[in-house]
């Protein structure tokens, strides 16, 4: 479970993000040289001036807000009952696999949140950190992001997990050039809860498949009554035998490392890329080992929940048996007991894997 600022959620208060009713830009990167770029992919014919990128961004922004707060107000509770609530049920399975009113068996004791009331705060969160001017933009990434990152793959945006600054893409400027708010809107969405995501603390607790942006920016879609894109349909897998499962298609927005993150793989098969991942945590090495509480465990944790569900079995039996570079380098980097940690991760991501494949 992701918290905030230290507090669990539960009967004293989910809420704890409070969303301003305004918008604040207030740090923005943008060059003359920029400003040139972005008139080229928007299509104008010539350089744009700060105003309008500025303009632009708060417009995603407002869109975004609206969006966000469209999805998160049905999940207040009391929640709707007859044929509007059945309505917001569907929306929700049809994002998440299950009823806003489920109740996970790692709740802690005491507490009285739901997954609905867990998504609709993330929802705010991520509504918070990104209207309330904290975000730097950087609004040409391919010439003023400092994340190294491959920009002829022509992204929406790029984060880095932990930095609350997005370098917004080509992609996202295109966009711009075309009007498509709700793509923009929901790019912002996306990344926001990249970055509020890698700041909570995990404490062990979350079980389920909640820490996928591109499910929350679905459920918002759905909300908001726009079509649902086919880069964007992909729902969060749910542990319920038999739970709805849509296609999975090719994903809109591409978050890469800068360093060592939180990010996304490029697909669901591509094993490579996650055996990649994991390798470069281990290679960080650091003095004091892999122990709890430290950025290196963090860091090792979020490289194995990243792992793609199909792919986890195969890592699991690479690295248990200690085959190729990383196999090498899980066996003589970490202790035993941070071995059968990580080694149990994959194994349960294994087995989720198996219940949805039935």
């Amino acid at each position: 479970m992701y918290l905030h600022s230290e507090q669990r959620l539960g009967s004293t208060g989910l809420g704890l993000c409070v969303v301003s009713k305004k918008v604040a830009i207030r740090k923005l990167i943008c060059t003359d040289a920029d400003l040139a770029a972005i008139g080229v992919e928007m299509g104008k014919g010539r350089d744009l001036v700060i105003r309008e990128v500025r303009i632009a961004i708060e417009d995603a922004v407002r869109r975004a807000m609206v969006l966000i707060e469209r999805a998160e107000s049905q999940l207040k509770k009391p929640r709707a009952t007859l044929q509007a609530g059945d309505a917001m049920r569907q929306r929700f399975r049809d994002a998440f696999g299950t009823a806003p009113e489920f109740i996970p068996t790692w709740r802690p004791a005491g507490q009285t949140w739901d997954v609905g009331g867990m998504v609709r705060e993330r929802l705010r969160c991520a509504a918070k950190i990104m209207s309330e001017g904290d975000i730097e933009f950087v609004a040409w990434g391919p010439g003023s992001c400092p994340f190294a990152f491959d920009w002829t793959t022509r992204p929406w945006a790029v984060v880095q997990g932990g930095r609350s600054r997005i370098c917004l893409g080509q992609t996202f400027w295109r966009a711009a050039g075309r009007v498509d708010t709700e793509g923009m809107a929901t790019t912002l969405l996306h990344e926001c809860l990249h970055i509020f995501f890698d700041t909570m603390h995990h404490h062990g607790l979350e079980k389920w498949a909640y820490n996928t942006p591109t499910c929350y920016e679905r459920y918002v879609l759905l909300c908001g009554g726009i079509p649902i894109p086919p880069d964007v349909d992909e729902p969060c897998p749910s542990k319920l035998p038999g739970a709805p499962i849509a296609k999975i298609g090719k994903r809109r927005k591409l978050v890469r490392l800068a360093g060592v993150g939180i990010g996304e793989l490029a697909q669901p098969s591509d094993t490579e890329r996650s055996i990649d991942f994991i390798t470069k945590v281990l290679q960080i090495n650091p003095r004091d080992g892999y122990i709890k509480g430290s950025s290196a465990r963090r860091k090792l944790h979020l490289a194995i929940l990243t792992v793609p569900l199909p792919s986890a079995r195969e890592i699991h039996d690479q690295l248990k048996a200690g085959t190729g570079a990383v196999g090498q380098l899980f066996q003589g980097r970490l202790h035993s007991a941070t071995r059968k940690w990580v080694l149990d991760m994959l194994w349960r991501r294994h087995l989720i894997h198996s219940k949805l494949s039935q």
